[in-house]
């Protein structure tokens, strides 16, 4: 019997030991390897009344700022962004005066096209709030990964209880998908009509555990402050774009959004375009453009053969031009591209932006740029991200 139970004892020394081997080689592997990218979904649902007339100017506007700040975090957030639009008597009675412009995407070319083909005239229309977070839980196609992080918010001013749609009804249900929603009051020359109002917008947020925050939808100012030359940017951009291939059934529609959107944001302040194309030599668009882009496909594939593509290239250069040949010059020309961009760009300006959102002390100013940045970062670390 002594024998049996030196037998059993050393096969169960043994059998610990390989234990707790491989179980250090797994928390080694796990430590060494990077981070699963995180699912995080945002709605904007905005009051596009008259009372916040600019509002949606003002998103557009900063939104390549905006996006360049919500990316930055460990683990990588995959960010989608949807858009919903309320109080508009031209959204229809019967959906509460609310429409739905983008589905949930991080495709943000398109995302802009669809802010910029909204009619910006002022209309009047009543502030259904409780439809408008309806229709945002129910209507969108939130993650379903279980550590996705769920963000709403809602942007504009009045009272919250008009009409028969209960906004506490809709929160509940906001929060039982585990969606937290962040109000923006709209801010408004009468402080009676504040006083009145700004109760339920508060409300709203402690009811989905968001935040509460005060803006006036015109106040703006750039978030980069280096002075950015502008005209050797926008030339170097032309030539980068001249480098595109597109392929696929859906190439040359996403070439038009990214040119699109290249238009709607040189057309506003000089630091807003940098913001722009900061994004666009970004790993998250350089990834998107492999789906639809030869030079792209081929600068991340070098060794790769294009015959299975040649077909569906959109080009007037391809007719008579090796493919191969032409994709790997555009890759080699759009790489110097890149870096010729590089050294135009102010250095360190989207960490120095990152750290100040990230202090305690940060002030908001009731601008809507620095809200939308200083709640997101405040709710991502609170689901344990990193900054």
């Amino acid at each position: 019997m002594s024998i049996v139970k030196s037998i059993v004892k050393v096969n169960l020394m043994k059998y610990f030991s390989l234990s707790v081997i491989l179980c250090t080689i797994t928390l080694f592997s796990q430590a060494q390897s990077p981070q699963k990218p995180r699912d995080v979904d945002v709605v904007l649902c905005m009051d596009l009344s008259g009372s916040t007339n600019g509002l949606l100017d003002n998103f557009r506007d900063k939104m390549w700022d905006i996006i360049n700040q919500w990316q930055m975090y460990s683990p990588r957030p995959v960010v989608r962004i949807g858009l919903i639009g309320f109080s508009r008597y031209s959204f229809t009675d019967g959906s509460g005066y609310v429409r739905v412009f983008s589905d949930l995407t991080d495709d943000y070319d398109a995302l802009s096209k669809q802010m910029f083909a909204v009619q910006p005239y002022v209309e009047n229309g009543i502030q259904f709030v409780g439809a408008a977070i309806g229709t945002a839980t129910t209507q969108l196609t939130w993650s379903k990964k279980p550590d996705a992080v769920k963000i709403m918010y809602v942007l504009g001013n009045g009272v919250v209880n008009l009409g028969s749609f209960d906004y506490r009804a809709r929160c509940d249900e906001a929060a039982k998908e585990g969606i937290i929603i962040h109000t923006v009051y709209c801010i408004k020359n009468d402080k009676q009509l504040r006083q009145k109002e700004i109760p339920g917008w508060d409300e709203i947020a402690k009811l989905t555990g968001g935040e509460f925050s005060q803006v006036y939808v015109n106040k703006r100012a750039p978030l980069v402050t280096s002075r950015v030359n502008m005209v050797a940017i926008a030339s170097i951009n032309d030539s980068i774009n001249k480098t595109f291939l597109p392929y696929g059934k859906s190439g040359i529609d996403h070439l038009k959004l990214m040119l699109s959107a290249d238009n709607n944001a040189v057309k506003t302040y000089e630091a807003y375009f940098y913001s722009r194309l900061k994004y666009k030599m970004s790993d998250h668009y350089n990834a998107k453009m492999l789906t639809w882009d030869v030079t792209a496909y081929k600068n991340a594939y070098p060794e790769s053969k294009l015959a299975a593509v040649r077909n569906s290239v959109r080009s007037d250069n391809t007719g008579t031009v090796d493919l191969e040949a032409l994709a790997k010059n555009y890759s080699e020309t759009r790489n110097r591209l890149y870096e010729v961009m590089k050294s135009q760009f102010p250095t360190g300006e989207e960490e120095r932006i990152h750290q100040e959102v990230s202090a305690e002390e940060y002030e908001l100013e009731n601008r809507l740029d620095k809200t939308l940045i200083r709640t997101y970062h405040n709710t991502l670390m609170k689901e344990g991200f990193k900054d």
